[in-house]
């Protein structure tokens, strides 16, 4: 999925949780410092796209 692809999808997503399933991901365990973002106000949708990128670089790195 390109990354085009997943903003969309997390921008017409209710929350955070709702955005990670569709984008399957939801079982990823988030790191300190993203809780920290969510924690201090970042906007979910940032914190949502910023782990759809981690997620698909260590994809591409485990093929």
């Amino acid at each position: 999925m390109k990354i085009e692809e997943a903003e969309k999808i997390i921008n017409s997503s209710s929350n955070m949780d709702d955005a990670m399933k569709k984008l399957n991901i939801s079982k990823v365990e988030l790191t300190d410092e993203q809780l920290d973002m969510i924690a201090g106000g970042i906007d979910w949708t940032k914190v949502a796209l910023q782990i759809f990128k981690e997620v698909a670089q260590h994809t591409k790195k485990d093929r």
